[in-house]
């Protein structure tokens, strides 16, 4: 792994655990953790679209997955 991911990710761990401490959260939810890195990590993939062609997976929904 990178060191600039690795970077990337600490932030988005430290920013939820931030986020959850000021929430009042009696313990870490591991779920919202996992999907900050996991957000981090998307974000830093290839993208498997072009940027400019139609929708990617994420955006679709009911009323536009035709």
């Amino acid at each position: 792994m990178n060191e600039d991911l690795k970077h990337t990710i600490a932030i988005a761990m430290d920013t939820e655990l931030q986020r959850q401490a000021e929430s009042g959260a009696n313990r870490i939810d591991l779920d919202a953790m996992a999907g900050a890195v996991a957000a981090v990590v998307d974000e830093n993939k290839p993208s498997a679209f072009p940027l400019d062609e139609g929708r990617r997976p994420d955006e679709l929904n009911s009323n536009n997955d035709g």
